[in-house]
């Protein structure tokens, strides 16, 4: 059986709050989230509402990124990230990244933190000498498995 990809999206949010973050990281992008590999579905910790599943609409704005998976390490990461869903959105981890300090809060995510963790979770370290809590759009663009 041939291995498939999930994507790995990352958005260029437009609102205040995105440029603030866009801002603040220094990076292009204010957001990320995994696309399942139905291709419409992603999993995402969004404020307000906490890690969530959802369709994808909009992809305007949006860069996705293919990194290689076996099909077993892909059964992982989705059974991983629905496991999730439910948990709070990580407001203090989202001021520590703003703030430059390791604040977080335990068994809940802000949206760079949850995909980054997804991928630690199977196995894959996406950046070296980094911690989920730490993880910003523009860490994590510099990936070397995002293609």
């Amino acid at each position: 059986m041939q291995d498939k990809k999930i994507k790995v999206l990352l958005f260029r949010g437009k609102g205040l709050l995105s440029t603030l973050i866009r801002w603040k990281t220094n990076s292009i992008y204010s957001h990320a989230a995994i696309l399942l590999p139905d291709g419409k579905t992603i999993i995402e910790s969004w404020q307000g509402a906490g890690v969530r599943k959802k369709i994808m609409t909009d992809w305007k704005d949006v860069d996705a990124y293919n990194i290689d998976l076996t099909n077993e390490q892909i059964g992982y990461i989705v059974s991983y990230l629905e496991s999730k869903v439910g948990y709070k959105y990580d407001y203090l981890g989202a001021l520590g990244i703003a703030l430059n300090k390791p604040y977080q809060k335990k068994s809940r995510y802000f949206c760079f933190e949850l995909v980054f963790e997804a991928f630690q979770y199977i196995g894959i370290k996406l950046l070296n000498r980094t911690v989920a809590r730490e993880c910003t759009g523009s860490l994590l663009m510099r990936s070397h498995y995002l293609k």
